[in-house]
């Protein structure tokens, strides 16, 4: 079973993650498969619960393992590999510039990261529930604010500054877990 899908910007590449320890990355151009990421031969990673490109060449994917590889295409083995959540990893987000990917996790946390760094940058608690969403707010290229909004289990949704790791709003007017959010163009 396919469980996440996501194609580069310019539609060359469509990365696909599943129940396997694997990711595939397809060339919808030439039609045919041409790299297949083995996280762990070991099996450790069992599913691919999310995949987002950074650029052209370069997505990163989490796992139900704990771990979150960037990968670039062309390369055999992931170019970082990220640790620090406790549990499964179901989401993640690169921001518009490519600086920073948040993810969020079944251990009630989202994290910051950077390429520059092997450590998260900031590690955002709050959340009494597992955190399912993670979305950047728009920004114009010369106004980057960094700012990012969660959605959790616990029925909130928190608004992020990834620079400072603050915690700027709660909004709490679900009853139930917030599985969606989106945040209207600039």
């Amino acid at each position: 079973a396919v469980v996440s899908t996501q194609s580069t910007g310019k539609g060359q590449y469509l990365v696909t993650g599943g129940m396997t320890p694997s990711v595939v990355v397809i060339d919808l151009q030439a039609a045919a498969q041409v790299q297949d990421y083995k996280f762990n031969p070991g099996n450790r990673m069992e599913a691919a619960m999310d995949i987002h490109w950074q650029s052209d060449k370069t997505f990163a994917a989490c796992s139900n393992n704990t771990i979150i590889y960037v990968c670039r295409v062309g390369l055999e083995k992931p170019v970082k590999c990220f640790k620090g959540h406790e549990r499964e990893v179901n989401v993640l987000r690169w921001d518009n510039s490519g600086t920073y990917l948040a993810t969020g996790s079944e251990d009630k946390t989202a994290k910051v990261w950077t390429l520059r760094s092997e450590e998260c940058l900031h590690s955002l608690t709050g959340h009494t529930g597992s955190v399912e969403v993670v979305r950047w707010m728009p920004s114009k290229p010369k106004e980057q604010k960094f700012i990012f909004a969660t959605a959790s289990q616990d029925s909130t949704v928190r608004l992020w500054n990834a620079k400072s790791g603050e915690c700027l709003q709660v909004y709490n007017r679900h009853t139930s877990a917030v599985l969606s959010i989106c945040f209207s163009p600039c």
